[in-house]
């Protein structure tokens, strides 16, 4: 039987419905609602190995308030938002059990980015001069064990300050790879002046995500730009250009010239659409 993770009323009404549209039979499929995860249901969660797993909430946000982001852009994994109608909710489900969803390594990197950053900023408060050393030699532990950083209290301090004041940490661990997908800028590209959908971009960005990942990147403000976009109704992720420095991208669509672009963000593509 498929597991529902919810318990509430909502999570009730899941269980019923699930029959009808045929999915209650599946064993390995799980249904979250993320909006009532506590801490430790969040945890099991992410040990969770069954798929696929359809992550159920009222928005986006609560994928990373509940600190599932990485989980949600996990092959398997599914996002559906409240409400939905259940021939959307099968759909999903049919697309993750055929294996036609398609992961998005750039994101992930971010989100691992995003993580280490976290990590760093915990382990400086840690390694503070006047913190002791009950704090302080298990913050330089955790940094080798977690990031591969050793030597003196000094010198472990002065390298995270490096890492946390690095332009970026995405462009490090991609250097020399090349990064799958479409990766299309907002603000002039997908978006007009006016704050209008450019609808010919928004179908090739349709056509591409049928067979590529699809990400929305910016050199503005990012979550300015997030707030947009899901003001739109776009639901693709939004990332920041910056955090791509020195990388290369498989497509990448912009209405600069390729050769600004190149210059002012340093990233390269195989290919290049100017809008």
């Amino acid at each position: 039987m498929a597991i529902v993770i919810d318990g509430t009323v909502i999570g009730k009404a899941l269980s019923q419905v699930l029959p009808i549209i045929g999915m209650d039979e599946d064993p390995n499929l799980v249904l979250v609602n993320i909006d009532e995860l506590d801490a430790d249901k969040t945890v099991e969660v992410l040990q969770m190995k069954k798929r696929p797993m359809i992550l159920l909430a009222f928005g986006h946000e609560s994928i990373a308030s509940k600190g599932l982001s990485k989980l949600a852009h996990t092959k398997g994994v599914g996002f559906i938002q409240f409400p939905f109608e259940l021939v959307a909710l099968r759909q999903l489900y049919d697309k993750l059990l055929a294996g036609e969803d398609i992961e998005n390594p750039a994101v992930r990197l971010v989100i691992e980015a995003e993580e280490r950053r976290r990590l760093i900023g915990i382990l400086l408060h840690d390694m503070h001069p006047r913190k002791p050393q009950t704090s302080i030699r298990p913050a330089m532990e955790r940094a080798e064990r977690e990031l591969g950083i050793s030597g003196s209290e000094e010198e472990v301090r002065a390298q995270l300050e490096a890492l946390r004041n690095a332009k970026t940490l995405v462009g490090d661990s991609a250097r020399g790879q090349l990064m799958p997908g479409v990766f299309c800028d907002v603000e002039g590209t997908l978006v007009t002046a006016s704050e209008e959908l450019n609808e010919k971009v928004l179908a090739q960005l349709k056509e591409y995500a049928k067979t590529k990942p699809v990400t929305l990147w910016t050199g503005g403000d990012l979550d300015r730009v997030k707030k947009l976009v899901r003001s739109l109704g776009v639901e693709w992720p939004v990332v920041s250009k910056y955090d791509f420095d020195g990388c290369t991208v498989e497509i990448a669509i912009d209405d600069l010239p390729k050769e600004k672009f190149e210059k002012d963000y340093r990233i390269s593509s195989q290919k290049f659409i100017q809008v």
